[in-house]
């Protein structure tokens, strides 16, 4: 596999930026070495595309298809097709070209996806704190009963 795409450099930077990962960070993410994405980012090797093992690895982190790191265009997955059915894979591809059509429809709907996007985010977090919040009340109940507190913040009578 390993040749010369032009874009291929360009569309790697792109998508590394996306995911406002550091360089490091991105390979570390899935064990492909750091000097690795390093020499497909180096003004020497532009253009240079990696091997399948490489590029199947890249295109994973990057939560990128592999069609659109070779031709800078997204084809609708198959798989997803398949997982998420026809119309879902659909509807995915048109909020996709709203989005990147640069017209202020594209820019409105970006900016709901993350807001929908925050609030899912937002509830994860609060499960998550809730979740704390029980282990934390298990903890004290345990600790409750090892070590009874008798008497504790009552005055003495004299």
């Amino acid at each position: 596999m390993a040749g010369k795409n032009k874009e291929f450099t360009y569309r790697l930077k792109k998508a590394i930026a996306d995911t406002k990962l550091s360089n490091r960070e991105f390979a570390a993410k899935e064990k492909l070495g750091y000097s690795t994405l390093m020499n497909y980012l180096n003004r020497n090797n532009i253009g240079k595309v990696p091997e399948w093992d490489q590029l199947v690895k890249i295109s994973k982190t990057a939560n990128k298809s592999i069609d659109w790191f070779l031709t800078g265009e997204e084809k609708i997955n198959e798989a997803c097709e398949v997982k998420c059915g026809k119309h879902i894979a659909e509807l995915c591809k048109k909020v996709k070209d709203v989005v990147e059509s640069g017209t202020h429809w594209g820019a409105s709907l970006e900016a709901n996806i993350h807001s929908f996007k925050a609030g899912l985010d937002g509830d994860k977090e609060r499960e998550e704190i809730k979740k704390d919040m029980n282990e934390l009340k298990k903890s004290n109940a345990v600790l409750s009963s090892e070590f009874p507190q008798k008497n504790i913040g009552k005055k003495k009578k004299m």
